[in-house]
């Protein structure tokens, strides 16, 4: 009797394919974030990760949030990857609405389950200034300071929070030169290390083959 087996594999709705026409539309002019993998169809790694993607675009089709993309660039995605950075495939980027344009680089893990995760995370509602529904407590902080305030004291606080910025900006380029000033110190003074060890060692081995050499010479005297 001849037993036949069936094997039941998962069909998953395919990504939306981005390019050079719809990138701007789509990534920067929807108001939505977007989730977008930059891959080689045919490489291994893209062909491996397809199902696991493509579970993903389903369960977000149409979402209010994030368009979950993908962007063939060995066909009409091709320039789209060039200006995007991409050199290796697959490559994932993620795009916020606060960051429009700028894709940062997502280096979590690569099953469903991992971009699932990240994505509720990352592409989360705004904060709401009315309810304050979905504000963290920073937002909230500033968002009841300036409730009902007149425009002249709202304009103020933006003046102050611009200057506080720009006085953090000072003391964090000021303390990464002073890191760079110490890494040349470093790197200079374990140079003058390495220098020393080596000529050390080098000696020891001059001192033993000198040593090796005077033995037989003596053995030969001997004789």
């Amino acid at each position: 009797m001849l037993a036949l087996s069936f094997l039941t594999v998962s069909v998953w709705s395919e990504a939306m394919e981005l390019t050079d026409a719809n990138f701007d539309q789509i990534v920067n002019k929807s108001g939505k974030g977007a989730f977008v993998k930059y891959q080689a169809p045919w490489w291994g790694h893209c062909k491996k990760m397809k199902p696991d993607w493509d579970q993903l675009a389903e369960k977000y089709a149409d979402h209010e949030l994030v368009t979950v993309a993908d962007v063939d660039c060995t066909a009409g995605g091709e320039s789209l990857c060039k200006k995007q950075g991409v050199s290796g495939y697959p490559t994932i980027k993620y795009y916020t609405v606060d960051k429009l344009g700028e894709g940062q680089d997502y280096q979590g893990g690569r099953t469903y389950d991992d971009f699932d995760k990240f994505t509720a995370e990352t592409f989360k509602p705004p904060c709401d200034f009315k309810t304050l529904e979905n504000c963290n407590d920073v937002q909230t902080e500033v968002i009841k300071e300036l409730r009902d305030a007149p425009l002249e004291k709202i304009k103020k606080k933006i003046d102050e929070q611009k200057a506080i910025a720009a006085e953090h900006n000072k003391k964090f380029n000021d303390v990464l030169e002073d890191g760079k000033k110490q890494m040349k110190e470093m790197k200079k003074k374990e140079a003058g290390i390495n220098i020393r060890l080596d000529i050390c060692n080098r000696y020891v081995k001059a001192l033993d083959a000198t040593d090796e050499e005077d033995e037989k010479k003596d053995e030969k005297e001997e004789l």
